[in-house]
């Protein structure tokens, strides 16, 4: 069956645990002169089929019971087959098992299993089984697309086990990177098998992101029809996708007569409102004389019918009599897609609470590879810090201002290399004071959306605001007023890549979903419901997570139905990465019921399909008072990195250690009152960043340091430090590094003092990207 995964992010991949092709085994009814006419797998009369010799024979050879066949030009080519005391050695025998010709028959046979694929191991693809298309092939593959097809390469074809099963999948995966002038690389996958006639299933979960063409489609193996290989020879798409319209279905078949080039192809689509979020069995049923199409469940695969095209005329309307082979892949951009086909798909949001803070520029960044830093004002009314994005060309964005109450008063553009491009002054209602802004996040286009919150007395006014082409010179804003909240924007702010919907946390432990178009509010939640300032949502489509002030993993659907509620024992730790392939979460806490206190990293399950479950758990002692990041997952390796000071480890998704490094030493973490709270992930260079600086309002005397600990992610390797000088003797508070592709990375940080002002500091760096 095939799987198709998604969720909150952008998911550009296709995953495949079983796929299968079922031929019908007739019973023979010997005829009283013991000949009997052909027929196809359900059994209807294939006297007047076209058929060779060679076909005849080996049916002959496979069938129980024939032991003589005979084949004349009758009515264009008809088999015969008798029963008797004949050698099958004198029967032709063939390795095509894709023939048509059998027996005629009484009633009906059995499906029996001819292939199958369940792609049940940890490694590459069976070429056994499947070879590749390679390259762009000849104006896009013929529809303009942007990929480039790889040759079985690990990073765009792979099998995986699913976490603590033996069943497998194989991961088709688009990647946007450069490669033969392309931007973005992917697989295309043929079956070396082939068939004429018969029932293909394929069990899938299918992706979401705008741009991506996912299919599951059948071409013929030969060119014997008309002047052309296609349409001449015909297709059968099972099912196709578009990314900007997700929940439907498309199923076609295009001929010399009725294709798309002529805007007449039969074809239909249907909504299947759970694609996304639970496995559809899509099933091709080819026969003689007609192709049905459906997609289904376990309990019944074939509910519905998509699309049925009854045989009719002469090869230019069928051409569905001879060997095709499957194709599975993902094409990127297209005629299909084209409206909303670009490298956009790949910008992940940044500002969402503790993502992994790196941007993927869809417009070039023209950074000149220089080092610099910037000061601005904060105040100690808002600490802006948290409320940092970077745009779609790489853009810094982040709120600042110059009173030390009425803080913020500016938003901030500042280029990747250090220059200013524009201060959107914050409009406020006359006499409200600024009490609060949400952190600022971008969707899939750049446009920026942040929450500002003003109060008066004990009036409050809450505003959502977009902002649209911040990567211009004139910036566009526009803002709408939230009666309905109660209270400040406790923040965070977190978007969907559907860049359909807001999510922000309300006083009183409370959410609210806000609709990015009319930005107004579209559900609150009731109050206590366990959200907090520190939560950071997530979602696999079936539902929101995030875990609460009192521990609990929680998960509600868009309606606010509680789907999980369960206490994981992160010791008050709110952060958590989510492994989007296999729906994993993996979480770090501190165990404050044992004397010492050790961190203890979790992975649970919360796949739709299955119960909450607890996979594994990893404890590691503290000796001296230490700190540990948030987990952060790597989604083309499924490992997950986590900082527990003074170790950086690498884990897989079965909760195995693959490495253990050590970045600090305990007298180090003594002598500095070091702290960790940050790891920042490079997927394409293999390179985490771990940010290290002092945390200690006791001791006045504690010398000040700031540094990164750059770190190889295929080995654990540690690289020379990078070190940021500070103020020796102030407090230094911190903002993740935020990576812009493989370019550079903004640090920002402020100081602590017991002045009104606070002096915001920037930093533009380049990335390491080699040992």
């Amino acid at each position: 069956m095939i799987k198709l995964i998604s969720s909150w992010a952008v998911m550009n991949l296709l995953i495949i645990n079983f796929l299968s092709f079922d031929l019908i085994q007739c019973r023979i009814n010997w005829k009283g002169n013991n000949w009997a006419n052909g027929c196809d797998f359900k059994g209807n009369d294939l006297s007047h089929v076209r058929v060779s010799a060679e076909q005849c024979g080996g049916k002959c050879a496979s069938t129980h019971g024939c032991t003589h066949f005979s084949w004349s030009k009758w009515n264009g080519g008809t088999c015969w087959m008798k029963k008797g005391h004949v050698s099958k050695s004198n029967a032709f025998s063939t390795k095509d098992w894709s023939m048509v010709c059998g027996v005629k028959e009484s009633s009906k046979g059995e499906w029996v299993r001819v292939w199958e694929d369940n792609f049940d191991w940890n490694g590459g693809i069976d070429t056994n089984k499947w070879e590749f298309d390679v390259g762009v092939g000849e104006n896009g593959w013929g529809n303009n697309e942007k990929q480039y097809y790889t040759n079985n390469r690990v990073e765009n074809a792979r099998c995986e086990l699913f976490p603590g099963s033996n069943n497998g999948r194989l991961i088709v995966e688009a990647r946007r990177e450069n490669m033969e002038n392309c931007q973005f690389t992917s697989a295309r996958l043929k079956s070396k098998a082939k068939w004429t006639y018969g029932r293909l299933q394929i069990r899938a979960k299918l992706p979401t992101g705008r741009g991506l063409w996912p299919a599951l489609w059948m071409l013929p193996e030969k060119h014997t029809y008309g002047n052309a290989y296609w349409p001449d020879n015909g297709e059968i798409d099972l099912m196709e996708q578009v990314g900007y319209d997700p929940l439907r279905i498309h199923s076609t078949v295009h001929t010399q007569a009725n294709n798309h080039m002529k805007n007449n192809h039969p074809s239909n689509s249907i909504i299947v409102s759970d694609a996304v979020s639970n496995f559809k069995i899509y099933t091709l049923d080819w026969n003689v004389d007609k192709i049905e199409m459906f997609v289904g469940d376990n309990n019944n695969p074939l509910a519905k019918r998509i699309f049925i095209w009854n045989k009719q005329g002469n090869w230019t309307k069928w051409p569905f009599d001879k060997p095709f082979f499957v194709i599975i892949n993902i094409a990127v951009g297209g005629n299909c897609n084209l409206t909303e086909a670009n490298e956009k798909i790949w910008s992940h949001g940044m500002g969402n609470a503790y993502n992994t803070h790196r941007r993927i520029p869809t417009i070039p960044t023209a950074y000149n590879g220089e080092s610099w830093e910037l000061v601005f004002n904060l105040s100690k009314s808002i600490k802006s810090i948290p409320s940092m994005a970077v745009g779609i060309n790489g853009d810094i964005y982040f709120f600042t201002g110059n009173h030390p109450i009425k803080s913020p008063e500016y938003l901030v553009c500042v280029t990747i290399n250090g220059l200013i491009r524009w201060k959107l002054y914050l409009e406020r209602d006359d006499g409200m004071t600024t009490t609060g802004v949400t952190n600022i996040v971008s969707n899939m286009n750049g446009t920026l959306f942040y929450g500002i919150s003003w109060f008066k007395g004990t009036n409050y006014l809450n505003k959502i605001c977009r902002l649209s082409n911040p990567e211009t010179n004139n910036p566009i804003e526009k803002c709408a007023s939230n009666t309905y909240f109660s209270q400040t924007f406790q923040g965070p702010l977190s978007i969907d890549d559907s860049s359909e919907l807001l999510i922000v946390t309300l006083y009183g432990e409370s959410f609210a979903f806000i609709n990015t178009t009319s930005l107004k509010i579209e559900y609150q939640s009731p109050f206590d419901i366990g959200a907090s300032s520190s939560s950071h949502y997530n979602t696999d489509q079936t539902g929101i997570y995030w875990i609460g002030v009192d521990d609990h993993l929680r998960k509600v659907n868009i309606l606010g139905e509680t789907l999980i509620t369960v206490e994981v024992n992160g010791g008050g730790n709110q952060n958590y990465a989510f492994n989007k392939q296999q729906n994993i979460i993996v979480g770090v806490g501190q165990n404050f019921t044992t004397p010492s206190a050790p961190f203890v990293v979790s992975g649970w399950n919360v796949d739709s399909n299955v119960n909450f479950t607890l996979l594994w758990q990893l404890s590691q002692s503290v000796a001296i008072a230490t700190s540990s990041t948030h987990p952060v997952v790597d989604d083309k390796t499924n490992i997950a990195y986590v900082s527990i000071l003074p170790y950086i480890s690498a884990i897989d998704s079965h909760g195995n250690t693959l490495w253990k490094t050590e970045i600090t030493s305990l007298d180090e973490i003594y002598t500095y009152s070091l702290v960790t709270s940050c790891l920042t992930l490079n997927t394409e260079t293999n390179m985490a960043y771990v940010l290290i600086s002092t945390f200690d309002n006791s001791n006045q005397q504690t010398p000040k340091v700031l540094f990164i600990v750059p770190v190889k992610t295929t080995t654990g390797v540690v690289l020379p430090r990078i070190n940021i000088e500070v103020h020796p003797d102030v407090l230094t508070y911190v903002q993740c590094p935020m990576l812009v592709e493989n370019q550079m990375l903004y640090l920002p940080w402020y100081y602590s003092s017991d002045t009104d002002s606070l002096p915001l500091y920037i930093i533009g760096i380049p990335q390491i990207t080699s040992s």
